[in-house]
Parts: C-alpha cells; structure tokens; sequence
C-alpha cells in the first residue's frame, strides 16, 4: 500500500523521526528477529518511475512468486501486473507512459555446453493491452547458448525499436572464441551482432554486422550505429572502430593484457564515446580518435558506476567508499538526491528513477536509519511518499548499528572497514562481545553503509560484525587495488587477520569466540584463515570459497579458452604471472593445518565458483580427520537468488555458531 505524507511539516517530523532514532539503544532483553525476516528475499524490489510521473513499477516478492506490479500513483491503484513464475528479475525500465521493460535471469543447460550457464531475457509489456512481447523471440539465426541475450544499447523512440547485440551462429575463422559476454560450446564461432529489434513484435534482424572479436555496440538515438568494440584475445589488442558517416574506422587500438578500460557511455554530442580512467572520465573522439578530458568527474572518490538513460546517455555517477553516495548531472535531480542524504545521515540514498522533469525521484534508503525503504521525493511538494520495504518486518530499533573505522595493518596501510553491533547492547557495554570476521567477495569490491542482511541477522542474534576493505578491494583508490595484486592468502589475509587483532586490543571483542565467514573471495579468505592463522579462529564457515587456486585458473582456461583475457586477469591478481605457485597459497593444501571446525556451502548451479572446489576440500578434510559439514544447496547459484536457499544458509550457519561459538 502506498503510505502518502504529502505534508511539509509531516516530511521534516518524518525525517528528524528517523534521525533521532539512530540513537536509540534497545533494552538488553530485547527479542531477536525471525530468521525469515531477514533470509527471504527482499518484499520489493527495482522501483521505477513512469516518465510523467504518474506511474511506477516494481518487483513484488510474495514467498512463492514474483511479480510485475504497475500502480497509479495519484489514485493509489494496481493498474498492470504479471507473474514472472521461475524468471528472477534483474532490471525494470520504463521505455514510455504505457510500457515498461523488464530482464530477467536463470539459470540453464544445454546440450553440447559442461556445466549450466546464466540466460538472460528482456520482456516488454504494454500496460493497456496488458500484453507481454518476448524481445529478440523468433529471430533465426540466435547462437542457442549466450548470458547476455537481454542487452539493450539503445532505444529509438521515432520507429519504436530496439537494438540489442546478440551472438549469431556462424562458419567463419575466429582469433578468438567469445568476448566479454558469452559462454562457449566447444568449436563453434559466433559472431556478436546488432540487432534491430521491433518493440512491438519482439522480432529482430541483423542490423550491422560485428564478428566473433566483437564485445560492445554503440547507437544513437536516431538508429545510426556509432561504433563497434573489439577485443582480440590472443593479440591481447583492445579496439574501437568508429561508423560515423558510414564508414568503419579504427580509431583506437591499445594493448594490454586485460580489458582495462570499459567504454560504456555515449557522448551526448554522439561523435565520442566516455570511459572512466583513474583520473576521472575520459572522452574518445570518434572523428580523429583523440582522447581528452571531460568534466563529467571531478570527485575525489573512485566511480562505483554510471547511472545512464536507454541510450547509454550519463545521467548520474555513483561513487564509492564507506558511505556511498550519489550525483546527478541535473542540477534539480542533484537537489532532490542532497535533500534525502540530510535527512539520512546514516544510510546510503541510492537514485532509482525520475520522471522526465525531476519533479518525482525514487529513491532506496538502505543503512542505519531503514532495511531498504524505496522512497519517491516530490520535488513540488517537498514531500516523502514511501513505496515500500525490502524488509518489512525489520524496524529501526532492530538494525544494528553499523560504525566506519580505519585500523592499521602491520605494514602501515590503513584499512577501511565496517563494524556492525549487535542492536540490544548498549555502546558502553560492548565488552567480550563474539565477533563474525565477513571479508567481501571480488576480491574487487568493497563494503559500505547499507543494510546487509547476513550482518544484520548475526548481529541481532548477538555478534559483532567485522566487515575488512582489505588490500585489493576496490572503492578506496587504485592504490588500494594494486597493492593486493598477487597477494592472495599473504598480505591481503593479513589485513583481515590484523583487524581482528586490533578489535581483540579495544577489549570489545573476545579473542576466545572469533569465527571467519565469507562468500566466494571472502569463503577463500574464510579457508585461507583456516588454513595460515589457525591459532586466530574458533570455526570457519565458506560460502562458495575457492580452495584450490591451480583448479580454479585451468577451469576458466577451458571454459573461455586458453587464450581468453580473463586468464590473464587472474594469473595477475593472484600473482601467477610473477612466477607464485598457486599451490602455496590453496587452503587444500594445508588441510592438516586446520584446527577449527569448518562449514562448507555451495549452491549446485554456481556458474562462477564451480561447486568441485567445495566439494574437494570436503573430501581433504575429512580425509585429513577434521570436524567438518558439507551443505549443497539445491537449486542455488553464487548469489543466493531464491528464498528457500537463503534460508537454508542461514540455519546451517546459526546451528553451526550454536555448536562452535555460540552467545
């Protein structure tokens, strides 16, 4: 239901409301949430405005289903919907007052493919007619296997067409099998054409032909293809070749051994491509092929990403750090994203949506003041309306408080971090607390202010949640990155090691109950602590960890081809191209190391960290006599995207910290 506080008056009582609350302590005796509060899926989801303003859409969750939901805002009314059945949505746009778009993800097989692979659709419903149209569904020619399959890159408004890039089968000689989108079958050669697709049927046709090099296209509002991007793999040779004017020109060509620069936007002159450098955004000319600077950037902080339009079109940026933030290059919608940060100091407001004017903006609340509060701002009212929450059930007396601190490693590089406390025990009386270590995946990424719903969980339940930046995650500076290049299990476990000490020193934590638990990077992490710090940690616990370093480099060699730059990625990150042996750092290497006991979990359809590496480390773990528990989750990818499996994680985990480290 949509709660309408139209009021000024109302809005500013609303928002001290919320900030006050941030200092509200809850009694000790205070009762812990549901483990379904937090382990199902967010209620809500992917809130979007209509361009007037007089619509949005959103993905509900009811347990069982999901739907498209399309309200009315004035009349406060359900005027479209659909069930979405298996399908998990991952975008929700709005291409016009009565239609919106919807991509959406699953997980298949296919004959000729090892393993399954992520499909992905893009669907458009017109809301009048109430009718749903398949987008690219009966085009000939479609390579049958491809993850990227729903891509948009530009929509032309005058014909009312698409155009979406797609793998198409073929018999020609290639340099180098798939680009940055795809997934192989073994001895095939598709080529990644632009497809010109009708909005109205769904049917599409080649409209300019790429090869099987090709990783991007680039169109105009009008139709007019602007640009096409290559990536040659064995000639490690990065390239963009300009179409202005019908011509097909290369216009830049840099080599390097990884896709460094990622060119993703549109210039709105439409003769130039952005891209974002370490030094800000960056402009390539697609007359001359120049390169200069822009002053799109000129935060200090690293970009997260780019908020864009339908045609790549920058309309924002997202930038990272402890407390994310975002700014909008329309000064009206910068305000109103201003206005909403003041009155949630301490919660990341995120940019969903806004109508054409900037008159209405969707917001998402998501930290220490609300568990994922979707808001849209009226700009003309000055008013907060509130669409809903991703976890109704959680108020704000339940949220644990969640702090920023920088500790000192042991060689002097300072590491941003989270702490997350539990909500019922006062600051005063944060003594001998537990403490869960929960270093990110990535490892290029980082965590900020928002809510987490595994630390929130384990910190309602009691324990104090350690969230390390570590070196090598990203968000912090290219510095920060560089120095845990090829430092898996030395330096950058050390970092997470070294923030347990420190938290050990304040006399808050209890160094006797220190658990590591982590997913995918952080499940390595998890294992290499283990593993190489076995005095430090009373269990391990590993989502989707990676335990053998050798296993996880030859799988991606064969799945992309010995050639493929993500090979080259990897063998620098972990240090293989400066000669490290991967066995030395591969917690299955030292299961006789290991003194606590361990949790290991994996989804049985993960397409990123293939479930052998959890299920070897089982086998060397009990083969070596260690107290050890293996969960498959039946039905689960890596990002743990259905609500029984959520679930199911968190029990397996909370009878394990039962056993191993209880409260």
């Amino acid at each position: 239901m949509l709660l309408n506080q139209s009021k000024t008056e109302l809005v500013k009582l609303f928002a001290l409301a919320l900030i006050s609350a941030s200092l509200w302590v809850v009694a000790p005796n205070a009762q812990a949430k549901a483990i379904e509060d937090y382990g199902h899926l967010p209620s809500i989801r992917s809130v979007v405005i209509s361009p007037q303003g007089s619509r949005y859409a959103l993905i509900i969750n009811t347990g069982r289903d999901e739907i498209l939901k399309i309200a009315s805002i004035d009349e406060n009314r359900t005027i479209g919907s659909a069930k979405l059945g298996k399908l998990r949505a991952s975008e929700l746009v709005f291409v016009n007052e009565d239609t919106v778009l919807l991509k959406t993800f699953d997980t298949k097989q296919a004959v000729g493919y090892q393993g399954r692979y992520r499909d992905s659709t893009t669907f458009s419903y017109d809301i009048p007619s109430d009718k749903v149209t398949t987008l690219l569904n009966g085009t000939s020619r479609l390579y049958p296997v491809q993850s990227g399959l729903g891509k948009i890159v530009a929509y032309n408004k005058a014909e009312d067409v698409f155009y979406m890039p797609a793998y198409t089968t073929a018999n020609r000689e290639s340099t180098n099998k798939g680009g940055r989108n795809s997934v192989q079958i073994q001895g095939a050669n598709p080529s990644y054409d632009l497809y010109k697709v009708s909005a109205k049927t769904g049917k599409g046709f080649i409209y300019q032909q790429g090869n099987s090099n090709t990783i991007d296209w680039f169109v105009s509002d009008s139709g007019e293809v602007l640009a096409r991007e290559d990536y040659l793999n064995k000639a490690h040779s990065h390239r963009i070749y300009s179409y202005l004017n019908d011509k097909n020109t290369r216009v830049y060509e840099v080599n390097s051994n990884t896709l460094e620069s990622t060119f993703n936007l549109v210039g709105s002159d439409e003769k130039s491509l952005l891209f974002g450098a370490s030094d800000g955004i960056k402009k390539l000319s697609l007359v001359d092929g120049r390169i200069s600077d822009t002053s799109l950037d000129k935060d200090q902080n690293d970009i997260d990403y780019f908020h864009l339009d339908l045609n790549r079109k920058l309309l924002g940026i997202s930038y990272s750090g402890l407390l994310p933030y975002t700014v909008m290059r329309d000064e009206k919608l910068d305000r109103a994203i201003n206005r909403v940060q003041s009155m949630f100091k301490g919660s990341r407001v995120t940019f969903e949506s806004a109508s054409s004017d900037a008159n209405k903006v969707v917001m998402l609340i998501s930290g220490n003041e609300a568990a994922g509060s979707y808001m849209i701002y009226d700009q003309q009212r000055n008013s907060l309306t509130q669409v809903g929450q991703e976890y109704p059930n959680i108020k704000r007396s339940d949220i644990g408080p969640i702090t920023t601190v920088s500790y000192t490693a042991r060689d002097g590089l300072k590491i941003p971090s989270l702490i997350t406390w539990p909500p019922h025990i006062e600051a005063a009386h944060r003594a001998k607390l537990p403490l869960l270590v929960f270093p990110h995946g990535g490892p290029e990424s980082y965590d900020g202010i928002g809510f987490d719903w595994w630390a929130q969980y384990f910190a309602n339940k009691g324990y104090a949640i350690l969230q390390p930046n570590f070196r090598g995650s990203s968000g912090f500076g290219s510095e920060h990155i560089e120095k845990g290049r090829g430092e898996w299990g030395k330096s950058m476990q050390d970092d997470v090691n070294d923030g347990v000490l420190a938290l050990i020193e304040t006399g808050q934590i209890d160094a006797e109950r220190v658990c590591i638990m982590g997913a995918s990077y952080g499940g390595y992490s998890a294992l290499a602590g283990g593993a190489f710090s076995p005095e430090l940690y009373r269990c391990i616990i590993s989502f989707a960890g990676i335990s053998s370093l050798p296993r996880m480099l030859n799988k991606a060699s064969k799945k992309h081809g010995q050639h493929h730059w993500i090979n080259r990625y990897w063998g620098e990150k972990t240090g293989k191209d400066r000669g490290r042996n991967l066995a030395d750092i591969s917690p299955i290497n030292y299961v006789d190391q290991f003194k606590a006991p361990i949790l290991l979990l994996h989804g049985k359809h993960d397409t990123v960290v293939d479930i052998e590496q959890s299920k070897i480390m089982y086998t060397a773990l009990k083969k070596a006599k260690k107290d050890v528990r293996y969960v498959q989750l039946k039905g689960e990818d890596h990002w743990l995207t259905t609500s029984a499996t959520r679930l199911e994680l968190l029990q397996a985990i909370d009878e394990f910290l039962g056993v191993h480290n209880p409260i």
